[in-house]
């Protein structure tokens, strides 16, 4: 599990300070026969400073926004990233707090 966090943090992320990240949710979606064989965490990663950017621009693209903002996006979001934010909306942020796992993302190098 941590492995895997550390691992795509890694591969699709680019930030130059260390990050916090928190459980604060698990993910069950069985709205599609894909999303029914699948479970998910959900971790909020908070930099320390400075922003985040997308590592492999030829494959993704992202932006950081604040939910009001993201709002405009969200009939396009496929239904597990409208469940994160629907949660976010409802406040998992004040779950960080009580989160079970906390990992440290250190920088890139």
């Amino acid at each position: 599990m941590v492995g895997g966090l550390r691992r795509e943090w890694a591969e699709e992320i680019r930030c130059a300070s260390p990050a916090r990240a928190s459980l604060v949710a698990l993910l069950n979606d069985d709205s599609s026969p894909v999303s029914r064989v699948h479970l998910g965490l959900v971790f909020l990663v908070e930099p320390s400073e400075g922003s985040v950017e997308v590592r492999e621009v030829e494959k993704l693209e992202g932006e950081s926004l604040s939910l009001e903002a993201m709002r405009r996006h969200y009939l396009s979001m496929e239904s597990w990233s409208q469940l994160v934010y629907d949660d976010l909306v409802a406040g998992a942020r004040t779950r960080v707090e009580k989160s079970p796992l906390v990992v440290q993302l250190e920088p890139e190098p």
